[in-house]
């Protein structure tokens, strides 16, 4: 489970008011790239928000929904951006002073999902690595095909090439790097051992490496 918590110089009732408006996630949420629709019954139970969420090349379509609401102080959401994130999000806004509620924080904890929990935690690694400037911005085109069981996300650009392979599956699988490609990133120790950057990478079932081109920022 993942736990974070933050205060914020305004009325716990101004705080909530931002968590109910879905438009406001692509500013503050790591990963939210688009918010598509809202359906018209939001914010009551089972009401639905459709997003794009992602990074680089890699952008999922989905949904998050409405589990539990109490303004202004618990919401609970079930997000999703299948096949990699499925999990339950809890949203607290506690005021720091009742006397005044000029002041509130705001408690978000997240637990993840069956099957997808390994791969939100890789996710979650894969938005430091963003944020450290782990590759470059600089790209053109994006790509994405199907090779048997394995996602494949190509951005191509110089130094801006990105690729993305996914495992899809519930098998090893091997993924050959590009030609002058380095691993930013392999979930499950996938390359553990590995000495020469030519050879194939092995992921395990559900696991996700990123290549980059050259060396690494």
């Amino acid at each position: 489970m993942a736990y974070t918590a933050r205060v914020f110089t305004a009325p716990a009732t101004r705080v909530f008011a931002a968590l109910l408006d879905p438009e406001t996630y692509p500013a503050w949420l790591a990963g939210a790239e688009e918010i598509r629709a809202v359906d018209e019954h939001w914010p009551r139970v089972g009401s639905r928000f459709h997003h794009r969420v992602g990074l680089g090349p890699l952008t999922l379509t989905d949904a998050t929904e409405v589990v539990e609401v109490r303004p202004p102080e618990l919401l609970v959401l079930h997000a999703r951006a299948r096949p990699i994130v499925s999990a339950y999000a809890t949203f607290r806004v506690v005021p720091t002073t009742e006397a005044t509620f000029r002041s509130a924080v705001l408690d978000r904890s997240e637990r993840d999902h069956g099957e997808h929990a390994a791969m939100l935690a890789w996710y979650r690694e894969l938005v430091a690595l963003r944020r450290a400037g782990g590759w470059s911005d600089d790209g053109d085109a994006t790509t994405a095909r199907l090779d048997g069981p394995v996602l494949i996300v190509e951005r191509s650009g110089g130094a801006g090439a990105l690729h993305v392979h996914a495992n899809l599956s519930d098998d090893f699988v091997l993924v050959q790097p590009a030609e002058g490609h380095r691993v930013a990133l392999a979930s499950g120790g996938a390359t553990t051992g590995r000495r020469d950057p030519a050879a194939p990478i092995p992921l395990a079932p559900w696991g996700v490496v990123v290549t980059v081109a050259g060396s690494l920022a």
